[in-house]
C-alpha cells in the first residue's frame, strides 16, 4: 500500500502540473514590510506520502481546482472551508502535522496547522483537517482520467519555461520508472499507463478554519503627525500603508527631541496575525512599561477573520513632555507588549 500511496502523489503531482496551465501564473510577492519573525523553509518533497497528499488536496481545494480532477471525488456534506483566505496572494511558509491516522479500507486522516505569509507581511494561521479514501477506479473513470490527462497535457505548450522543464521532467521520471520511452511527452502511451492502475481519491471530510493565536504578532510605528498629514491618503491605508508607514516611523531618540508640549504624533500598531474578534484590544501609554494608565483609545475588537491596525494621534502635554513614555498594549485586559516611545 505504501508504495501504491507513493505513486499515487506522483501521479497528482503530474495532475497540478498539466492543470495549472489552464491558470495564468501568480508572482507570489515577498514580503517586504514585516516584524522580526522566524520562518523554516518546506520543502514539500520531503514529506510521507501520506502527509504530502494530504497537503496537494487542500492545494487544490485553495485554488478552486479540486472538483476539476477526474479521478478525485469530494463528499460536499464534509466540505467546510470558513477561511476564505486569498491564497493567490500568500506564500506558504510553514506546517506542522499534528496527526497522521490511517484507519479501515485505505482511509488516511490528517490534521495540520498551516502557516502562510503576504507581502505586506500579513500571516495566515489555519487549522486543515483531511479525511480521505484511495480506491481502485473503475473504467469509466479511467477512461474520463485519460482523456482529462492528454487535453490537459496540451496546454503545457503555453506555460513559462520552468514550469515546462517542471513537468517535462516528471514526466520523463515517470515514463522510465514504467519502461516507456522517456521522450517528457504525456501522450496516449504514458495517459493509458498512468490510469492502468488507476486509483480514486475519495474526500470524505474537508475543513479549514482561522487559528487566532494567544499572543498575536504584532508591531508599533509612531509617526511625527505633520509628516502624516502632509499626505496622509499614503499613511492610513491599512496594510496598503505599512511600508510607507515603516519608512517614515521616528526612533526613540528623535521621538523624545520632538516631544514637547503641544507637539503631535500619530501611533500606528499592526497586527500581522489575526485577532480573536472575541478578544478585547486596549491601548494606552504610560511612563512604566506593562502599565495600564491612560487609555488611548476605548475598547475596540476586530473584524473576523481580519488583520487589525490601530491608528491613534497623541498630543504631548507637560506630563507627557518629560520623563519615559511607553505605548502598552492589552487583550482581554491581559498585558501583551509595550513599546517604549523615549
Amino acid at each position: 500500500m505504501r508504495r501504491r500511496l507513493a505513486w499515487a502523489v506522483i501521479v497528482s503531482f503530474l495532475g497540478i502540473l498539466v492543470g495549472c496551465q489552464t491558470r495564468p501564473a501568480s508572482k507570489q510577492p515577498q514580503p517586504k514590510a514585516q516584524p522580526k519573525l522566524a520562518f523554516q523553509e518546506i520543502d514539500p518533497l520531503q514529506m510521507t506520502p501520506e502527509s504530502f497528499l494530504a497537503l496537494l488536496v487542500f492545494d487544490l481545494a485553495k485554488a478552486d481546482m479540486l472538483e476539476s480532477i477526474p479521478n478525485v471525488t469530494v463528499d460536499p456534506q464534509g466540505k467546510n472551508l470558513t477561511n476564505d483566505t486569498d491564497y493567490e496572494a500568500f506564500t506558504q511558509k510553514n506546517i506542522t502535522i499534528l496527526d497522521l491516522d490511517e484507519g479501515s479500507d485505505d482511509t488516511y486522516s490528517q490534521t495540520m496547522v498551516v502557516e502562510s505569509i503576504d507581502g505586506h507581511g500579513r500571516i495566515d494561521l489555519s487549522r486543515n483537517h483531511v479525511v480521505f479514501r484511495l480506491r481502485d477506479a473503475n473504467e469509466a473513470e479511467k477512461e474520463a482520467s485519460t482523456r482529462s490527462f492528454i487535453s490537459h497535457a496540451k496546454t503545457a505548450k503555453d506555460a513559462d519555461e520552468a514550469s515546462r522543464k517542471d513537468f517535462e521532467a516528471a514526466v520523463i521520471e515517470y515514463q522510465q520508472s514504467r519502461g516507456l520511452t522517456p521522450d517528457g511527452i504525456l501522450g496516449p502511451d504514458t495517459a493509458a499507463s498512468l490510469t492502468g492502475d488507476m486509483w480514486v481519491l475519495d474526500v470524505e471530510e474537508l475543513t479549514s478554519h482561522v487559528v487566532y493565536p494567544e499572543k498575536p504578532r504584532h508591531a508599533f510605528y509612531v509617526l511625527d503627525c505633520e509628516t502624516v498629514e502632509k499626505d496622509p491618503d499614503k499613511f492610513y491605508g491599512g496594510f496598503e500603508s505599512v511600508e510607507h508607514v515603516m519608512e517614515h516611523a521616528l526612533a526613540p531618540e528623535a521621538f523624545k527631541e520632538l516631544a514637547q508640549p503641544g507637539k503631535q504624533f500619530v501611533l500606528f500598531v499592526y497586527f500581522f496575525d489575526r485577532v480573536d474578534p472575541n478578544r478585547a484590544i486596549q491601548l494606552g501609554l504610560s511612563s512604566i512599561a506593562r502599565r495600564k494608565t491612560e487609555l488611548l483609545s476605548p475598547t475596540y475588537h476586530t473584524e473576523p477573520e481580519k488583520w487589525p491596525v490601530l491608528v491613534e494621534t497623541i498630543s504631548i502635554d507637560r506630563r507627557l513632555a518629560y520623563g519615559r513614555l511607553y505605548a502598552n498594549l492589552f487583550l482581554d485586559k491581559k498585558y501583551l507588549s509595550s513599546f517604549k516611545l523615549k
